[in-house]
């Protein structure tokens, strides 16, 4: 007899096997999710860095990744708008940045990795601000400890 009063000797049917089995997929399935949805840093060309100097549009302050949309000269003084991404709003209070740190308007110069692909886009590196404060992408990223 069982300890429990009850003795488990059949093993698990055929059907239950199935449920069991599509279960665990379906619950690795989602729990791989949140990781796909966060994409990787490849679409940056690290080799290189551009410096731009111009105006706040919009400071977004989301998660995942806050972004400064900026209007900025390009070598021939047009002006193009970029948008540069930042880390999450967690990571960037750690190094000095607010929610107020930047609003439209503001007069910055911001040190970015290029996108790959050539488009006005890019990954901070450190942003020059008004005020004379100089900011990275979080801890450890700048000013003083490039990535």
């Amino acid at each position: 007899m069982h300890p429990f009063g009850a003795r488990i000797s059949a093993p698990l049917g055929g059907a239950m096997n199935r449920r069991v089995i599509c279960a665990l997929i379906a619950g690795t399935t989602l729990a791989a999710l949140p990781a796909a949805a966060h994409h990787s840093f490849v679409m940056f060309d690290t080799t290189k860095q551009v410096t731009l100097s111009g105006v706040v549009s919009s400071f977004e302050w989301t998660n995942p990744h806050t972004y400064i949309e900026i209007d900025a000269a390009d070598t021939n003084g047009a002006i193009k708008h970029w948008s540069i991404e930042l880390g999450s709003p967690s990571i960037l209070r750690n190094s000095g940045w607010t929610h107020s740190t930047l609003k439209a308007g503001d007069k910055v110069t911001l040190i970015i990795n290029p996108l790959k692909d050539g488009s006005a886009g890019g990954l901070l590196l450190q942003a020059d601000l008004a005020d004379g404060r100089k900011l990275g992408n979080g801890p450890g990223r700048g000013p003083e400890g490039k990535r």
